[in-house]
């Protein structure tokens, strides 16, 4: 391929993310960032950027660059509620403050009956988030290979 094929398929690929510099020592790198069109799901958006190279050929770091892909980042499923027991509330003066394991929250209610709501409202968000990756996440990595199409953040 020409040069001017290499550098359109890369351009194809990774739109006007890429970049390409010549070292001091006469090698090329290019910096690829992360956006849509060079990756259809990216669960959790961030601004990510590979550095490919450096390579004294100019010509294998583009064949190279055209042929990356980036891997679809996923948060892992969020760890399963501790158990209520591990959860306690205390009356520190008028108010209740909630504690797990004994290390307190950052949480002061009014009253116990408010208090002991909260730990029950984060044993369900906990809950609803690990049913969230089940039902979104899930059928995003089903049958896929970690480090092959996906990676963990």
């Amino acid at each position: 391929m020409t040069l001017k094929e290499l550098f359109d398929a890369v351009e194809s690929v990774h739109g006007k993310t890429w970049n390409l510099w010549c070292t001091f020592d006469g090698k090329y790198v290019i910096q690829i960032t992360v956006n849509k069109q060079n990756l259809a799901k990216h669960v959790d958006g961030l601004g990510d950027r590979v550095c490919l190279g450096p390579q004294e050929s100019l010509e294998d770091l583009l064949k190279e660059a055209a042929n990356y892909r980036f891997l679809m980042r996923i948060n892992k499923k969020p760890e399963p509620p501790p158990d209520r027991s591990r959860y306690s509330t205390k009356k520190n003066g008028a108010k209740w403050d909630v504690y797990l394991d004994g290390t307190r929250f950052l949480v002061t209610c009014k009253t116990k009956t408010e208090a002991e709501r909260f730990v029950e409202f984060q044993i369900a968000q906990i809950h609803r988030s690990r049913d969230w990756w089940d039902e979104e996440v899930l059928p995003l990595i089903a049958g896929k290979t970690e480090g092959v199409h996906y990676s963990f953040v």
